[in-house]
């Protein structure tokens, strides 16, 4: 460094985050530091976003984004600049809580990104979110910053939106993300579970950006649902998104009714996909003479009531195409009350069984394909995942039951009121 940058403090400043300051030049930005507050200030916030940028971009193994200075200068050696901006933060941040005893530590902590706009949450199973060890319940309404890990437990559903543009994001139950800061735009990290999202157009430099164990997607706005198991799929509905391998120089772009999976070892090129939505046929309660049996479904123990419902297939050629498969339920109250029900809900295949015999049959002769654990309220559209092994061409029936201890579910049954519907995605 040159003595005129040592007697400035903002070019003491630059050099440190372009990592070019000696240990005896590191003694002298101390100094600086605890003689100029104002600089002292800007330091603390900046070099705590640093180190969390780091810390985020080693864990998610991010290739594609290297970690950059305050600048953009790219640092030769991160761990060891890790280690020194460890050390200055810790003793600024000590120096000017000294100095400052009123501030809290919230002022300097991480930097809140997004928020959450929408919660469904059960009783013994709270939306929680971690940071440094310590766990907080989240609700609606609640900030979430950067470094963060928010687990969405089985029977939760978690939508979270960003204040100054219309981007949603919501996450099923057995979900978990990371919500990553800096300035690179809006990002997060899919550890387990699966999304969709909504995006308002984003900067092109700044794109959005979601990272899962195997793959990057890049997002500049769109609608597109992304799913973390084996592999991850990522489907676009509308827009394009880009898709970049995390452990080799490969890249894809998709665009809207094409969908590509990634795996640690293999990359699938963009196939187009057509969505199918149909309506059941005939959906009623079983157990059940009121004459509304067959304008809403009502599942309940009390009284073995079962839901019925069955969809014909005949027209629909999926052999081999059908990738994705969704039935959808809408809740309805079970009167006055708002309430939609509570507990856990159970689907079954019927395949060719008569009302008559579902009425009465033991749910463990019936094969289980998919079941919803919690609290659920008006209005609210209940989604059970189903595997293409699931449907056949022509008939496909399904019974619904709820476990002892539940309160009743109601879901419309009603052709003109949001009746049950298969959503299906085929290989084009």
């Amino acid at each position: 460094m040159s003595d005129r940058q040592e007697s400035d403090p903002e070019k003491l400043l630059e050099a440190y985050f372009q990592d070019r300051l000696s240990s005896e030049d590191v003694d002298v930005l101390n100094d600086v530091l605890e003689n100029d507050q104002e600089l002292m200030k800007g330091f603390v916030v900046s070099a705590y976003d640093e180190i969390q940028l780091y810390q985020a971009h080693r864990e998610s193994r991010i290739s594609t984004l290297p970690v950059m200075g305050l600048l953009g200068s790219k640092r030769s050696d991160p761990a060891r600049w890790f280690a020194v901006a460890a050390l200055i933060l810790l003793s600024a941040t000590l120096v000017f809580l000294n100095q400052k005893g009123t501030r809290s530590m919230s002022q300097s902590g991480p930097a809140q990104v997004a928020h959450v706009s929408e919660i469904y949450s059960v009783e013994d199973a709270a939306v929680f979110a971690t940071i440094g060890g310590e766990k907080r319940t989240i609700t609606s309404g609640s900030e979430l910053a950067s470094g963060e890990v928010v687990v969405v437990p089985p029977g939760c559903r978690l939508t979270i939106g960003y204040r100054t543009e219309e981007t949603f994001v919501a996450f099923d139950g057995g979900s978990s993300f990371e919500l990553l800061g800096g300035d690179e735009g809006k990002r997060l990290r899919l550890k387990q579970g699966s999304l969709r999202a909504e995006v308002a157009r984003q900067p092109n430099e700044t794109p959005m950006r979601i990272v899962t164990d195997d793959s990057e997607i890049v997002v500049l706005g769109t609608v597109f649902e992304v799913s973390d198991d084996e592999s991850t799929r990522l489907s676009v509905v509308s827009g394009k998104v880009r898709m970049n391998a995390l452990e080799r120089e490969e890249s894809v772009l998709v665009k809207g009714g094409y969908y590509a999976e990634a795996r640690a070892d293999s990359f699938q090129a963009p196939r187009p996909f057509a969505e199918r939505k149909h309506e059941s046929g005939r959906a009623e309660t079983l157990n059940q003479e009121h004459p509304d049996r067959r304008r809403f479904i009502e599942v309940d123990p009390v009284g073995n009531k079962r839901g019925f419902i069955e969809f014909n297939l005949d027209d629909v050629d999926y052999a081999d195409r059908l990738f994705d498969a969704t039935l959808r339920l809408r809740v309805k109250s079970s009167g006055a009350s708002e309430r939609g029900g509570s507990g856990t809900v159970r689907l079954y295949k019927a395949d060719q069984r008569e009302q008559g015999v579902l009425a009465r049959i033991p749910t463990r002769r019936l094969e289980q394909i998919s079941s919803y654990t919690g609290q659920v309220s008006a209005g609210m559209n209940l989604d059970f995942d189903l595997k293409a092994s699931d449907l056949r061409p022509g008939v496909n029936r399904f019974l619904i039951t709820l476990d002892k201890g539940g309160n009743d579910f109601w879901f419309s049954a009603n052709p003109k009121d949001h009746p049950p519907a298969l959503n299906l995605k085929l290989r084009n």
